[in-house]
């Protein structure tokens, strides 16, 4: 992955982020968004784009992470190099 950006996703705000070639680490303080970047990250890879408030697993997801209390819609951005292309 070359860089992950958002507008918003829980309490991230205006990230954008990127990832050197090889090992990165995510390091700071407790309370600081390095889990809620994961999270940002997995969602845009793997969440289906419209969630189902009849599925457990989908109410919980808007309940973590939509942004409160005046925000119903959170975005993400992943940018993949595979060989010299981008994606």
């Amino acid at each position: 992955m070359k860089r992950f950006s958002c507008s918003r996703f829980a309490g991230l705000k205006d990230i954008n982020i990127r990832f050197k070639k090889g090992l990165n680490v995510i390091l700071g303080p407790n309370e600081s968004g390095k889990s809620t970047l994961v999270e940002g990250i997995y969602a845009t890879l793997f969440k289906e784009p419209k969630l189902r408030m009849s599925v457990t697993s989908d109410k919980e997801f808007h309940k973590r992470f939509m942004p409160h209390p005046d925000g119903d819609v959170i975005d993400g951005e992943i940018t993949i190099c595979v060989g010299d292309k981008e994606y």
